[in-house]
């Protein structure tokens, strides 16, 4: 991965190198490949990979297994595909949408099912899931449309609800989520390796829990189930309750979790110290209202006690949204509020960036600001509160060469801040 930004400077290439080497330690390939080859599994494999990081978690294990390899479906985000699987003839690879499922969706879903019958009872199947998975495949009871499934995903995000609570309504209204996947499991044995993209690393909430029993429902006397609109309530009764034999199957699989934030920030720390700076502070939380959050970060760099170093927090904030948002993510909305409460202080230098390489509905990680990104924009008679107020942080961050890009990572543990603040 290398990140494509206009900004220059020492302390930028620094920060872009602390994030390259803190999302290269959670990278889906390396993240496979070591679980593999400390755990080889069976002689023969099928192989199931869902999430923005199947791609390269398929190619870590496509590495590995060889041969034993017998046939695989990958299912990811569109252009996070890779040339190497899609040419190689076991596997069968599928795009969809995210964060807002597509018709693309629901045929992955479909398809899934159809996979898992196939898969030979004597053989052994391989699942590797990542964050984005609850978007890109779905299975929804027959009174709910796709219509109705975006209705409600958008609902959600411009709600500023945070990733277990929309997982928890996503997993009320789906037919594979919540651990309803293993019903079309075989008795071929199961292992699911799964990245984390979550806070606290709930295997059930990585990825809604396709293959993991369910300990959080939406309870109908809920703050959370009282604020959904009577139109998407009618649905929460439509879905099954999880077999008996489902139940089983799923006691009997093995999980691991081969990535997470934490890792992710550890190894950001530790390229910081082998570049000989101090880390003032190694991870702090991201989770939480993208507002309160940024004005944390900003309390914290800008106090008259803080010391000079590298800041690093990591999590997954949440952004309530206008009704007509402008280009941007909860990533960009951040770093241009932090680059608004930094104006006065010289010396601060703060990047904030999907793991994963995208940000909201945008194909940007994020952007880099400092003190002088607001003076720049009112150089181009840009008003900061105008593009915050639409949400379109973006298109601010773009014309003040404070947009990072970097494409697809490979990966998707959350969000990380880094930042830095020196003489």
């Amino acid at each position: 991965m290398r990140p494509r930004i206009k900004l220059r400077g020492t302390t930028t290439v620094e920060l872009l190198h602390y994030f390259d080497q803190a999302v290269a330690a959670v990278g889906g390939e390396a993240a496979v490949k070591r679980a593999l080859q400390s755990e080889p599994g069976g002689d023969r494999v099928w192989l199931l990979a869902i999430g923005k990081a199947a791609s390269g978690m398929t190619l870590g294990a496509q590495e590995v297994l060889g041969q034993r390899l017998q046939q695989g479906l990958v299912i990811t985000k569109y252009q996070h595909g890779d040339a190497q699987l899609s040419a190689d003839s076991r596997l069968q690879c599928i795009e969809s949408a995210h964060p807002v499922p597509d018709q693309a969706s629901l045929d992955a879903g479909r398809l899934l099912v159809e996979f898992l019958q196939r898969v030979p009872s004597e053989d052994e199947l391989l699942v590797l899931i990542s964050g984005g998975a609850s978007s890109l495949v779905e299975l929804l009871p027959p009174e709910m449309q796709l219509s109705d499934l975006s209705r409600m995903t958008e609902h959600m995000l411009s709600n500023g609800l945070d990733i277990i609570e929309m997982n928890i309504i996503r997993k009320s209204v789906s037919c594979i989520k919540g651990g309803r996947l293993a019903a079309w499991l075989g008795q071929y044995a199961v292992r699911q390796l799964l990245i984390s993209d979550v806070p606290g690393d709930n295997l059930e909430d990585i990825g809604s829990g396709l293959l993991v029993e369910s300990q959080r429902t939406l309870d109908p006397e809920s703050d959370l189930a009282r604020s959904l609109p009577d139109w998407l309530n009618q649905f929460q009764s439509a879905t099954p309750a999880l077999s008996s034999t489902s139940i089983e199957n799923l006691r009997r699989l093995k999980s691991r979790i081969v990535a997470s934030n934490a890792i992710a920030c550890q190894a950001a720390a530790e390229a910081v110290e082998q570049a000989g700076e101090t880390v003032v502070q190694a991870k702090g939380s991201l989770n939480g209202d993208v507002e309160d959050i940024s004005a944390q970060i900003i309390s914290v760099l800008t106090s008259a006690s803080a010391s000079n170093g590298v800041y690093i927090w990591g999590g997954e904030s949440t952004l309530n949204l206008p009704a007509q948002p402008g280009r941007g993510g909860r990533n960009q909305h951040l770093a241009l509020k932090v680059a608004q409460g930094i104006s006065d202080h010289p010396g601060i230098t703060v990047l904030s960036c999907g793991t994963d390489g995208s940000d909201g509905p945008t194909a940007d990680a994020g952007g880099m600001v400092n003190s002088d990104t607001v003076s720049k924009g009112l150089t181009l008679g840009l008003d900061v509160n105008d593009f915050l107020a639409r949400a379109d942080a973006g298109n601010y961050l773009q014309a003040t060469d404070a947009l990072v890009t970097t494409g697809p990572t490979g990966t998707n543990v959350m969000d990380l801040v880094i930042a830095r603040k020196h003489a």
